[in-house]
């Protein structure tokens, strides 16, 4: 079973819409154009962000945790794959309830971690992994590219 994600959308105009946030480290950055909303993740906070682009409001679920990834599923409005650390979850926004789909190396307790992610033309999530050594820094060569399957992680490059 494969995991249909939304392809993104491409704009040529780029405009301030929102100072009500400042992210320490604003990245995987979405819009989705029938909410008039750009999503996008605050990594170091552990927030996924939501900005109304109509009226500068931004709106944020903390998890209190490394975060990389937030992508919008096709054709079910509302609900996010999003990464944690190294687990990826279903995320309805409304609610913000988090269902957990898969987890990169739960031997290592985290330290093999999700980075960036982004869907290929079929929708399908491909997502990268850093290793990091424990003293705050990352191993060269220890990470790998993932595709997520239904529920299931595949390597599919180390």
């Amino acid at each position: 079973m494969s995991t249909q994600i939304r392809a993104p959308v491409v704009s040529t105009t780029i405009s301030v819409v929102s100072h009500q946030h400042i992210a320490e480290l604003g990245e995987s950055p979405v819009y989705i154009p029938e909410e008039k909303a750009l999503y996008y993740i605050d990594a170091t906070e552990g927030e996924y962000c939501r900005v109304d682009t109509t009226t500068g409001v931004v709106s944020r679920r903390s998890v209190g945790d490394l975060v990389t990834v937030i992508l919008p599923y096709k054709n079910e409005p509302g609900q996010f794959i999003v990464s944690r650390r190294n687990e990826l979850f279903k995320l309805d926004w409304q609610t913000g309830e988090r269902t957990l789909l898969a987890t990169v190396a739960p031997e290592l307790g985290g330290q093999e971690r999700f980075n960036d992610g982004k869907a290929d033309p079929q929708g399908r999530l491909f997502i990268g992994t850093v290793l990091e050594d424990g003293n705050g820094g990352v191993v060269a060569g220890g990470g790998s590219l993932y595709r997520l399957d239904g529920n299931t992680l595949t390597k599919v490059a180390t």
